[in-house]
């Protein structure tokens, strides 16, 4: 540069990133070398002839990742990353000085993705307006960039900087254009080129592009069809459904291209063996195009899904992106995770996987659908969660409600492929609108005329969970808001089977899904018989907790429930919701009967039953005297109520925040107390509360203080 005889005679200047292990240098040699790059790049006019610039950048930024802080800014001082630091230096150099430079050629090669506030400049505006071959690559992949927004920042780089900096402004000179990313854009995040349009463009390479129905790169591509000449597509691929047609299938494109591209006399579909901008070796056989299948992206070739299929995790529900978050507190580990937004293999580790997520949508059930099909992912899958979506931005038509019908069927037929899936969480249809469950008079759903959404899911499921041979073991099975229909199948011996191995069960009970003449028998008939028979009834030797709810007012049907058939001898645990208590005794006479085993004993808004006229046949202190006497190892007891009718007793020792409620029935409706000796009741109440707390308390001490002296010998 500073011989003026040659630097005149410099065309190119090529910058290449040196990874060699033997030529790394100690911290203050990095320094002069940045100073020395610093200088030499800002002061590039000393090449008069100067019209080809290439500046390859660090391909692998790891160990030393981009690192921005909270707000969004590069921090380099706290976390210096040499890739970064050059980078920086020579992008800003460039733009230094008075004297810029009239170049023909520019290409950035692995930039970091990072959309620095340099490239909004005007400076900027005017290297690239002489600009007529311009090859733009950004690194995407792992370890470029970390910190809080690092994900957000990198997606900003090609939703905003690439479209509006990089190629927004007037580039009239422009002949070639390659824009290269190391994973998957186009879709997530969206890159939208439509609306850019070069009039002399003869030259076009993307590579990692996903195309879609939307056609907004498709768009780009035809706007230049004037004058382009070569289209290179180098592992590009059509975003499509789990299980679906590609709504918009290659052939397509390529008809419109053929009619469109006038002047076009190369073209060249490709696919690389791997991904990185690093690796672009791409296969000898011949034309190929790949298809973006939902979470997985094949570069197997055409519609096929390939052995080596990678996932993105872009399109998974958002309870699972939360989980991912929380699971992982290394920072090396939520890099990885930040890295594969938009691809990955499993991920880091698949331990993430223990817990997930499905919804009655087709999105959600083909995400767990494409898990289920990973042998990695899958063999880690402990729980397994269905919620029910109400969301009216979501709502789909009638085709894709089926797909998502046959979908949900085949991931609940299938549960057996999660091998060490335990817990299984049904939480269905809440509400009753829009489509409750429509009965005639002979007690039969007629869904053909009355599609019940609500109902087709929930059958669905639990016909799907006992399809086969191969059903799951689970130790855990919560049903919650079950329309309260008495299905044929739960009297089947393989709901047995089902409920053999299960230690903790939540059944939630919602009668008031069903409406019809024959309504009110067929919920009656699932409390009286299907819930204490098919639900209950099988033995059920290894049941350690049992959570009964009712979804509804406390159901007078729980008035003549009889559960003191019922034994389960390892029981620890019993909460009753909603569920009424009378004088007869029988869920009483159920709780006392485990009295040898039960500690902990939850009673929410259970009420107790009372006449019209005179007192409580059976009024709470008598029921709090009998548990005091039976329940020998009963260390936590919790009586609450939701409603405003209750007795307000102070909890003493129970657990929780909650205070100590109970209430009664009257009649239809509940009160504090009825028409009676209201004080002469509630005084006996009271004190038989606090004597049943205070027992409870007391042994929980004791058993806590045999511990400590056990932990002490």
């Amino acid at each position: 540069m500073d011989r003026e005889e040659i630097a005149k005679a410099v065309e190119v200047v090529v910058f290449r990133w040196c990874n060699t292990p033997g030529d790394v240098e100690d911290p203050p040699t990095k320094e002069l070398t940045y100073t020395a790059l610093g200088a030499v790049f800002s002061q590039l006019h000393r090449f008069p002839t100067l019209a080809h610039l290439d500046l390859n950048l660090c391909p692998d930024m790891y160990p030393e990742p981009l690192v921005v802080n909270g707000t969004g800014y590069v921090d380099l001082g706290r976390h210096p990353s040499a890739a970064g630091i050059v980078e920086f230096t020579l992008l800003q150099a460039l733009l230094r000085g008075s004297s810029r430079l009239c170049l023909k050629s520019l290409t950035l090669a692995n930039i970091s993705g990072y959309p620095y506030e340099f490239y909004k400049s005007q400076g900027f505006v005017e290297v690239l307006s002489s600009i007529e071959h311009l090859h733009v690559s950004v690194h995407n992949g792992m370890y470029s960039i970390d910190g809080p927004r690092s994900e957000e920042l990198s997606d900003w780089m090609w939703l905003v900087t690439v479209p509006a900096n990089l190629l927004g402004p007037t580039q009239a000179r422009l002949t070639s254009l390659t824009l290269m990313s190391d994973l998957p854009v186009g879709r997530s995040p969206r890159v939208d080129l439509s609306p850019l349009f070069f009039p002399m463009l003869r030259y076009l390479e993307l590579g990692g592009f996903i195309f879609d129905h939307h056609r907004r790169t498709e768009d780009f591509i035809v706007r230049q069809g004037q004058t382009l000449t070569t289209l290179v597509l180098d592992s590009c691929s059509m975003y499509m459904s789990l299980g679906q047609d590609p709504i918009r299938p290659w052939r397509d494109v390529c008809d419109r291209f053929a009619e469109t591209l006038g002047v076009l006399i190369d073209v060249q579909f490709h696919i690389r063996e791997g991904w990185g901008l690093d690796n672009r070796k791409r296969t000898g056989e011949g034309l190929r195009l790949s298809t973006h299948l939902g979470l997985t992206t094949s570069n197997a070739a055409k519609h096929r899904l390939g052995h080596s299929a990678q996932m993105s995790i872009s399109a998974c529900p958002i309870e699972l992106l939360a989980l991912i978050v929380n699971r992982i507190s290394d920072d090396k580990g939520l890099r990885v995770v930040r890295a594969v937004d938009r691809m990955f293999c499993a991920l880091a580790t698949p331990l993430i996987f223990q817990r997930v997520y499905v919804k009655n949508r087709l999105p959600s059930a083909q995400n767990l659908a494409a898990l289920m099909e990973h042998d990695e992912v899958a063999q880690v899958v402990k729980t397994v969660v269905f919620h029910w979506c109400n969301d009216p931005e979501r709502v789909e038509d009638t085709p894709t409600k089926e797909s998502t019908y046959i979908a949900l069927e085949i991931i609940f037929s299938h549960l057996h492929l999660f091998p060490a899936l335990v817990n299984l969480e049904l939480n269905l249809c809440p509400d009753i609108c829009p489509q409750p469950l429509v009965v005639d008079d002979s007690g039969h759903v007629d869904l053909d005329r009355n599609p019940s959404e609500a109902v087709i899911v929930e059958s669905t499921l639990l016909q799907a969970l006992l399809r086969g041979t191969d059903r799951p073991h689970l130790k855990s099975l919560a049903i919650t808001n079950l329309s309260g229909y008495p299905y044929k199948f739960s009297n089947s011996q393989d709901f047995v089977e089902v409920l053999s191995s299960v230690e903790h069960l939540h059944i939630g009970l919602n009668d008031a899904l069903i409406i019809g003449p024959c309504a009110w028998k067929l919920a009656e008939w699932m409390w009286l018989v299907t819930l204490p028979d098919s639900l209950l009834g099988p033995t059920q030797a290894r049941l350690m907790s049992l959570t009964l709810v009712s979804h509804h007012v406390p159901t007078s049907f729980s008035l003549l429930l009889d559960f003191s058939t019922l034994f389960f001898p390892v029981l620890h645990r019993i909460k009753l919701d909603r569920i009424a208590l009378d004088h007869h005794r029988r869920i009483e006479d159920f709780i006392v009967a485990h009295g040898r085993t039960l500690r902990t004993l939850v009673l929410d808004s259970c009420p107790m039953r009372v006449s019209f006229e005179g007192g409580p046949p059976r009024p709470w202190h008598l029921v709090c005297n009998r548990f005091a006497e039976t329940l020998e190892v009963l260390v936590d007891v919790q009586f609450h109520s939701r409603d405003e009718w209750y007795l307000d007793i102070d909890a003493g020792g129970t657990t929780g925040d909650l205070e100590t409620r109970l209430l009664y029935l009257f009649g239809g409706l509940s009160w504090e107390y009825g028409p009676w000796e209201r004080e002469h009741v509630e005084l006996l109440d009271r004190i038989a509360i606090e004597h049943l707390l205070a027992k409870v308390e007391q042994r929980r001490l004791g058993e806590k203080t045999s511990r400590a002296g056990y932990a002490a010998m």
